[in-house]
């Protein structure tokens, strides 16, 4: 009987070393299962920011293409009007906002400056901003501009070269 006894407590033991290590093998599997899972929720913030940040250049790109096509300051352009432009790409929205600084006067400068602010926003929530200050030179660079000349006019051997820009009537 005393055979038994030490077989049967021989049983027991193997019984407490399988339990060990099915907990461990348990515990390796749920570390494993929660780092992948952080992993997917790091990939996703990274994309995420990414397309608000690639949003946010492509509204400055296309407020760069649209001012260096009119050649106006912003404030004459009408897809401009209201102090912001919005627009997306690929469904992820952009805000372009395009104040002029606090120490600049727009107003009696022939240099027009911007600061141009694009503003990205993911589809998971990521914002994302590009900031360029811009100088644009007005028409009043080239010719004298305003509303009542009483006509603008040149004598017969007078050559204009390069811009002009006139409210009014014009001879030459």
């Amino acid at each position: 009987m005393k055979k038994q006894d030490a077989h049967s407590s021989k049983r027991g033991a193997i019984l407490g070393v399988v339990l060990i290590i099915v907990l461990a093998v348990t515990t390796l599997g749920s570390g494993l299962i929660a780092l992948s899972g952080a992993d997917a929720v790091e990939v996703s913030k990274a994309i995420s920011a990414t397309q608000a940040f690639w949003a946010a250049e492509a509204g400055l790109e296309r407020t760069r293409a649209i001012a260096g096509k009119n050649r106006l300051p912003f404030t004459q352009i009408p897809l401009f009007a209201g102090g912001q432009m919005r627009g997306d790409i690929d469904g992820i929205p952009y805000t372009v906002t395009y104040p002029a600084p606090a120490e600049w006067n727009n107003q009696l400068s022939r240099v027009q400056r911007y600061d141009v602010t694009s503003t990205g926003v993911s589809p998971g929530g990521v914002t994302r901003q590009v900031m360029v200050r811009v100088e644009i030179q007005t028409f009043a660079s080239f010719m004298h501009a305003s509303h009542d000349e009483n006509g603008v006019s040149f004598g017969g051997s007078d050559i204009l070269n390069g811009t002009v820009y006139v409210n009014d009537e014009l001879n030459i």
